[in-house]
């Protein structure tokens, strides 16, 4: 259920950012110079939102357990795919702006893979069954809110700054 509140959260904030990211850079006196480089990046980077997510509660289900290792490879694993990536488009592709972000989303989304294979493969109760189970669903949707709540609340900080 976790999971699921990710995803939909994810595409949430995908649709919520593709609205208002012209807005936001406006009012924020973008020079008119970048604001349209600013935008397409912001849109490619929203695009990226549900892997972000997935990783983000993912990483917070095993960090809850103790595990702080593996979220940990999986944002080693996802940087240097992600510099590696900026560098392959931005200066062999000549994608600018674009480039960055496309690398960025490459590298949101193999994170979240991954955090979903640990998760999948994870031999204690918090793995992620890959079968429906009926009996628990209203205890794990109660967790799933509770952590959904406290991603928002870490959101809502970032971009207050």
């Amino acid at each position: 259920t976790v999971m699921i509140v990710s995803l939909i959260s994810g595409v949430f904030l995908l649709v919520l950012g593709l609205m208002i990211a012209r807005p936001i850079l406006e009012i924020m006196g973008t020079p008119e110079n970048v604001i349209d480089l600013a935008v397409l990046y912001l849109h490619i980077y929203f695009l990226g939102m549900p892997f972000l997510m997935i990783y983000n509660f993912g990483a917070a289900v095993l960090r809850s357990k103790g595990d702080t290792k593996r979220p940990l490879y999986c944002l080693i694993i996802s940087g240097v795919i992600n510099a590696c990536l900026n560098l392959l488009f931005v200066i062999v592709f000549k994608l600018s702006v674009a480039g960055v972000a496309i690398a960025t989303v490459i590298a949101d989304g193999v994170s979240a893979v991954l955090i979903i294979y640990f998760l999948m493969n994870e031999e204690e109760t918090i793995r992620i069954d890959k079968s429906y189970q009926n009996r628990c669903t209203g205890g794990i949707a109660r967790s799933g809110v509770l952590c959904f709540k406290c991603m928002y609340s870490n959101c809502y900080k970032q971009f207050r700054l």
